[in-house]
């Protein structure tokens, strides 16, 4: 779908756009942003996106399986198990998910206009109740997203700290 045919009603105000920040920049870094703002006006992604999107999501997932180390499971002198299941299933449900995500996005990127253009008509239309209710909402957005960013950090550093204590204790076992 292309995105001039969208031009007719597809304005976003200042302040809306605000609001949405946090949820774009959640898009953009992980490259499975539905829409773009340009101009105050919301289009959907092209194709060109969408390759470059999977692509980034192909990179994600050989990276994934870099990090864990799965190579391990491949060596004859290795036992299998339970801290070794766990990275295969989780670089297994990792994928998927990935290529779910990439799946979803796609086929949802023309609905995500109309769906951020109700939302924000329904805003505007109630917005004469309290002005207070959407400064919170865009204060909600960021901490939201700021809490996202810092499990995932905290889980990558006790993933990270778990593969050097198995390395430790793989090392040792072997002497």
């Amino acid at each position: 779908m292309t995105p001039n045919t969208y031009l007719g009603n597809n304005y976003v105000d200042k302040t809306f756009q605000t609001a949405l920040l946090p949820l774009n920049l959640l898009q953009y870094i992980s490259f499975l942003s539905k829409f773009t703002i340009r101009n105050n006006f919301i289009h959907p992604k092209g194709y060109i996106y969408f390759s470059m999107s999977f692509c980034f999501v192909c990179i994600l997932i050989y990276a994934h399986f870099a990090h864990t180390k799965l190579d391990w499971l491949f060596e004859s002198s290795m036992y299998f198990n339970t801290i070794y299941f766990a990275m295969v299933f989780n670089f297994v449900s990792y994928s998927c998910d990935g290529i779910l995500l990439y799946v979803s996005h796609i086929y949802s990127s023309k609905y995500a206009v109309e769906f951020v253009l109700k939302i924000q008509k329904t805003i505007n239309t109630f917005r004469f109740v309290s002005k207070n209710n959407f400064k919170v909402w865009k204060r909600g957005n960021w901490i939201y997203v700021g809490g996202i960013y810092f499990i995932y950090f905290i889980i990558g550093l006790l993933i990270k700290e778990v593969i050097q204590e198995c390395d430790k204790n793989q090392t040792s076992q072997v002497q």
